[in-house]
């Protein structure tokens, strides 16, 4: 069979099934004709892979003026029409969170095509123009629908026409509202449980010892009967399980309506209580209950709770406020907010932005891709991260970290500072207890440390201003600057340079400066005339910059040594040495005139 026979054919086929639809519509007057051939449209791009697949199997290498094709073509259109088969069928109730999610498989099935294109002599293994701009356009879209997913369309203000307020779905479809309301006993139940899919979820404290239910029911149909039909068999259902009172919400299997359930419950105190929610918002008041709340695609709020907290949820916010007891968050694509909370904070979180503040107890949080602001927190913080920028303002407790690739600073630490750090910049002002520390690249900035500091780095660019502790640090090939030290300096590097900007007070402290490979410079107010200062250049040189006093080197084959005393080096309050490096002494005046 040709190829122009075939097509004819698969042309005629089609359009003699639309022309039967069309005609069942006019004569028997079925509104949701018009629904059937939506939820199947995607057949559409199945057809045409199909079809380009069949012509890819059929190409003739040796054939003139036939383009050679790729089985990327096939598998992309094959894959769009699943993908979208999947969502009309009502599969994924919200689009943009599913093209979000799994937009890199169309990426897979380009690079899947190009795997067969080895097999088969003649086609082409290079990406066509058309691929690129589909591959560019797959992946702006899919970063765009990350964020749309994210947004909550019930917020868009509603359109006002002759006065009253329509909301997008208002205007494409019919809609029945219907409010129910109805009383469930405990009967010794234990716990409860409820699984919603579509509508915002409220929970509140009951007034006695039963489950007061209330539903919010509007139901978008083809007709209004349709949706009065549906709205009407709507209802709670309650079935206890091994002590837990189960709750279900009722609906009926219809596939031309659309249902949306605005569900109020309030509960009895003390009850443990696990909700979940997908396309639908919870929000909990005054809650004296431990709870779990599950979300997708909508915010959860908690306000003055008390009790233990679990919360989840992916492609929306959290926000807990005024809130007493012990809390853990998991978030994907969330953004987290925490004030006022008395009580254990555990977070983990993906991709979104965190923001904490009054936090009465210890925070430890495991992030990725996220930004975390933190204020006022009363109590020990603990951070395990990737890509994680951190700002921490007033911790009462210790801080310990572990973090890649982003920024950090931290002001006003009243406990300790631990740190583990790969490829980060971290900048510590006013710490109150001991620093101690590795970093593998990036820089430290330590200002105004009360305690002692001992630093492990490795290609870390390291600053230190002010500190009132014993401070060691060992270094290679980023420099590292020493000022306002106020006791012991025990500081070596290679293949780079160290500076100190001012000495300890003389006789109250040491300080041993060793480089391999690199320069060691003191810049200081005047000579130190008052400490007893042993240097040490192998196969370098000692330049000082200071006239007085006269202080005459010594010179070996070797090694030049400049001291001002006549004791072994050991006892000297200055040490320092330098191989293959030099040693410059230099007046502050005369470094500031040039800076």
């Amino acid at each position: 069979m040709s190829r122009a026979v075939s097509r004819s054919i698969q042309i005629g086929v089609f359009l003699i099934l639309l022309g039967a639809c069309f005609i069942y519509e006019n004569i028997v007057g079925h509104a949701s004709i018009w629904s059937v051939i939506w939820r199947y449209s995607p057949l559409v791009f199945i057809w045409v892979g199909i079809n380009r697949a069949v012509a890819y199997f059929r190409y003739r290498p040796d054939a003139p003026d036939e383009k050679a094709p790729s089985f990327s073509s096939p598998l992309i259109w094959i894959g769009c029409g699943v993908f979208l088969l999947i969502w009309t069928l009502g599969y994924v109730p919200n689009f943009f969170a599913w093209l979000g999610t799994w937009w890199p498989l169309f990426l897979i099935l380009v690079g899947a095509g190009k795997l067969v294109d080895i097999f088969f002599p003649g086609r082409t293994g290079r990406l066509t123009g058309g691929e690129i701009v589909f591959m560019i356009f797959v992946l702006l879209a899919g970063l765009i629908a990350g964020q749309v997913a994210k947004f909550d369309l019930s917020r868009l203000p509603p359109l006002l026409i002759e006065g009253k307020e329509y909301r997008l779905k208002d205007l494409l479809h019919r809609s029945v509202q219907k409010t129910a309301e109805e009383s469930l006993a405990l009967e010794g139940a234990t716990a409860i449980s409820l699984t919603h899919t579509n509508g915002d979820l409220e929970l509140v404290p009951a007034e006695d010892d039963r489950i007061q239910v209330r539903l919010d029911t509007k139901v978008y149909a083809d007709t209004d009967a349709k949706a009065t039909e549906v709205a009407q068999a709507i209802r709670i259902k309650g079935e206890r399980e091994a002590g837990r009172l189960r709750l279900s919400l009722q609906t009926p299997d219809a596939d031309t309506a659309s249902v949306e359930v605005r569900i109020r419950l309030a509960v009895p105190p003390d009850v443990p209580l696990e909700f979940e929610n997908s396309f639908g918002g919870i929000t909990a008041t005054d809650l004296r209950n431990p709870v779990s709340l599950t979300s997708r695609n909508g915010a959860i709020q908690v306000r003055r709770h008390r009790g233990a907290l679990r919360l989840a949820n992916r492609y929306d916010k959290i926000t807990v406020e005024d809130s007493e007891g012990e809390t853990d968050i998991r978030g994907l694509n969330t953004d987290i907010r925490v004030f006022n909370l008395n009580g254990p904070l555990t977070l983990d979180d993906k991709n979104g932005e965190i923001e904490l503040s009054d936090i009465a107890g210890k925070t430890a949080m495991t992030v990725r891709y996220v930004t975390v602001t933190g204020e006022r927190l009363n109590g020990d913080f603990q951070l395990a991260g990737k890509n994680a920028t951190l700002t921490l303002t007033t911790v009462t407790g210790s801080v310990n970290l572990e973090n890649s690739d982003d920024e950090i600073e931290l002001t006003d630490i009243k406990g300790g500072v631990d740190f583990k750090m790969r490829a980060c910049t971290l900048t510590a002002n006013e710490i109150g207890g001991a620093i101690a520390g590795t970093a593998a690249s990036g820089a430290v900035t330590i200002k105004d440390a009360a305690g002692s500091a001992t630093l492990t780095l490795e290609k870390t660019r390291c600053r230190i201003e002010r500190i009132a502790g014993k401070l060691t640090i060992s270094n290679t090939l980023k420099d590292v600057s020493i000022s306002g030290a106020e006791t012991d300096i025990d500081c070596s590097n290679k293949n780079a340079s160290i500076t100190l900007r001012s000495l300890p007070p003389a006789g109250k402290a040491r300080v041993r400066a060793t480089t391999e490979r690199g320069d060691i410079l003191l810049i200081l107010p005047a000579f130190p005339e008052s400490h007893r200062i042993f240097l040490s250049a192998d196969n370098g040189k000692i330049v000082s910059r200071f006239r007085s006093p006269a202080v005459t080197p010594s010179t070996g084959d070797r090694t030049l040594v400049w001291k001002n005393f006549s004791g072994a080096p050991e006892q000297a309050d200055v040490q320092c040495k330098a191989a293959y490096g030099d040693i410059r002494l230099k007046p502050s005046e005369e470094v500031e005139e040039s800076e």
